[in-house]
């Protein structure tokens, strides 16, 4: 049976910080992965800042597989990737998300870009799109965005900064990874 007492007025500011200690003390212990849902995602407003401004230079939401790259174990999807005697691609990573999907995330990408060196017997330029996430919510999340920041796996871009992706695709003279199939009418 369950039992319900009278609803109590509480006098405190509604902010989160107060509301996860009356979720703690009253529901059930407050789980970082309960997130509220964004205005927009962090790809969404990469397709909106850059996908429009590199579309006829590379390949746009692609999914690679083994049959492209030899070396590749597993198929996987990549926002863009082209080339200029080297290739190069970029991902989106989103360090606010569950710390198990973000690891996911970073592990299949840089898996993509040694398995595409090792294939093609040359370092590739690779750019991880992400935005700091909250330290004091996320600090796990935060130290692994500190770390892929400053490794030299992968050219860490903010989601602030996507024009220098653009810039280096124009100016290297970056093209399409795979032939573009044209719409008929």
């Amino acid at each position: 049976m369950v039992i319900y007492s009278e609803p109590k007025k509480i006098d405190t500011d509604v902010t989160l910080e107060n509301f996860k200690f009356l979720f703690n003390k009253y529901v059930f212990e407050y789980n970082e992965e309960i997130s509220v849902i964004k205005d927009e995602d962090i790809l969404s407003k990469v397709k909106t800042s850059l996908f429009n401004k590199i579309e006829d230079r590379v390949n746009l939401d692609v999914t690679v597989s083994p049959n492209d790259f030899k070396e590749l174990l597993t198929p996987v999807d990549v926002n863009f990737i082209g080339k200029n005697g080297v290739i190069v691609a970029g991902q989106t990573i989103d360090f606010a998300k569950r710390l198990y999907n973000l690891e996911n995330d970073l592990t299949r990408y840089i898996s993509f870009t040694k398995a595409v060196d090792y294939s093609c017997g040359d370092k590739g330029k690779y750019f991880l799109v992400g935005q700091e996430p909250n330290k004091i919510e996320n600090p796990t999340n935060h130290r692994t965005w500190k770390h892929v920041r400053e490794s030299h796996l992968v050219d860490y871009i903010d989601l602030s900064e996507t024009e220098k992706i653009k810039d280096y695709i124009i100016s290297k003279g970056v093209f399409p990874y795979f032939d573009k199939v044209e719409d008929s009418i």
